[in-house]
């Protein structure tokens, strides 16, 4: 199956990623209210080397070529078709997002094997659907390498037994929820999150820090089980793009620091210092498990 495969392959392509200790110390306290909790990916979910943007505005051609040979595409002047991408593709990916943008979305996101199929037209390459899959995860896994944040299952896992509803607000593309399967080794479902709390900024095709984007998950939990957003806790690891628009919305927000290779990396998006940012996050998370033992250390109250 193709699932499979893909699973395959990013396991292969993937290895630990080591964090350094984060800049800001911890700052912890019970939430009793908190009834729903959403989760960003990158950063919070799995480790990964610095701050995620579009993987398509930036070209590694040596990532790009080695993620062709991969597989069988028929192309017979590899380094030639790779060179031209290389030069088009960020032009072809912020075409994209400008007619989200003339559609009147803030801040757009693109759907990137909708990308690659028009990047692979100008050179009248055509890939199977397949194909396709394979080829954008052979490249994203070299370019922006990921590994599972330390205690993030048995955490997810206790927040689901405790009632708590899991979901997920990421800027993120369709591989990204297959990094569950491959490296927790378990579903989304299996991991404690709703099927329909799941908010992909490719299927939405707008990000984070979009408002329109926050007010569609705090006005759907409200809508599907009366949860006003005070009662959401939203996790991330950037404050500008995850959590400003969060608090803003009447969310509690907590910031996730060591969820990136080296604190330069979490420096570039954060001042270094708590009173320099531009609101306070209700939490500083310096690991997942204190969510658990010491902020939503009880079921929820119905």
């Amino acid at each position: 199956m193709q699932n499979d495969l893909l699973l395959q392959r990013i396991r292969e392509l993937s290895h630990p990623l080591p964090v350094e200790e984060a800049p800001f110390a911890a700052k912890l306290k019970p939430l009793p209210e908190i009834k729903a909790v959403f989760f960003c990916v990158y950063g919070t979910m799995f480790v990964t080397p610095e701050p995620t943007g579009c993987p398509l505005l930036r070209i590694d051609s040596a990532a790009l070529e080695e993620a062709f040979h991969s597989i069988d595409t028929g192309i017979t002047d590899l380094s030639v078709c790779v060179g031209l991408i290389a030069q088009r593709l960020p032009e072809i990916a912020n075409r994209h997002k400008n007619l989200r943008t003339q559609d009147g979305v803030r801040v757009p996101d693109i759907e990137i094997r909708a990308v690659w199929k028009a990047m692979l037209a100008t050179l009248g390459i055509k890939l199977s659907n397949n194909q396709l899959d394979r080829l954008c995860i052979e490249y994203a896994i070299r370019t922006e390498p990921v590994w599972p944040v330390d205690g993030a299952v048995q955490m997810l896992q206790t927040l689901a037994k405790r009632q708590y509803k899991l979901g997920i607000a990421a800027n993120a593309q369709f591989y990204a929820p297959l990094l569950f399967d491959a490296l927790m080794e378990k579903s989304l479902m299996q991991l404690g999150f709703q099927d329909d709390l799941l908010f992909w900024s490719y299927q939405e095709l707008r990000q984070k820090p979009d408002p329109d984007y926050f007010l569609r998950i705090v006005d759907y939990v409200w809508k599907r089980g009366q949860i006003a957003p005070e009662e959401i806790l939203f996790v991330g690891s950037q404050w500008e793009r995850d959590l400003c628009e969060a608090q803003n919305f009447g969310m509690k927000t907590a910031l996730f620091t060591r969820g990136f290779v080296h604190p330069v990396s979490f420096a570039k998006s954060h001042e270094t210092h708590e009173e320099k940012l531009p609101v306070h996050p209700d939490l500083i998370l310096t690991n997942l498990s204190q969510l658990t033992e010491q902020v939503l250390q009880a079921d929820v109250h119905v």
